[in-house]
């Protein structure tokens, strides 16, 4: 449970960030297509994603402390920034391809299941979707970047 910790953390701040954004939304837009409990079902999604999803694929990231890159980044804001331009660039490419093969839109049809768009909507996936993602995008991001602890 010690373990899980973190995640449950994250996941509850994460939420409650998601609700106040939630909230301000609704009270300012009062469109009736936003309502409660589409928002209440996306963060819930939210949650479990954060929660299970990252607590599996904690244990690959962690061995990533062991492998040998060929070359590290020493300064943590350059290595963010190159990190966050490759890893961007690698998930539009990713999720172009969600949309055109088959196997990968079952994983990510989810997320378009909602009749109409919020703040919440890119958290409505499962965590089929996330694994494959981190397979097929952060593993190469990483392999690209390197991998900075403390960033």
């Amino acid at each position: 449970m010690e373990m899980l910790a973190p995640y449950l953390e994250a996941a509850g701040l994460m939420s409650l960030i998601l609700i106040l954004i939630s909230c301000l939304e609704y009270f300012a837009n009062r469109d009736k297509y936003f309502s409660v409990k589409e928002r209440a079902k996306n963060i819930g999604y939210l949650f479990i994603l954060l929660v299970i999803g990252d607590a599996v694929l904690s244990f690959f990231h962690g061995i990533y402390e062991y492998v040998p890159f060929p070359y590290r980044i020493e300064n943590k804001f350059l290595y963010l920034a190159l990190y966050l331009l490759t890893f961007d660039g690698i998930y539009y490419l990713y999720h172009r391809l969600q949309h055109k093969w088959n196997w990968l839109w079952k994983a990510h049809r989810l997320h378009h299941s909602g009749a109409h768009t919020n703040s919440t909507t890119s958290f409505r996936t499962n965590i089929l979707d996330g694994m494959i993602q981190y397979f097929i995008v952060q593993i190469p991001c990483l392999m690209i970047v390197g991998f900075h602890t403390e960033a």
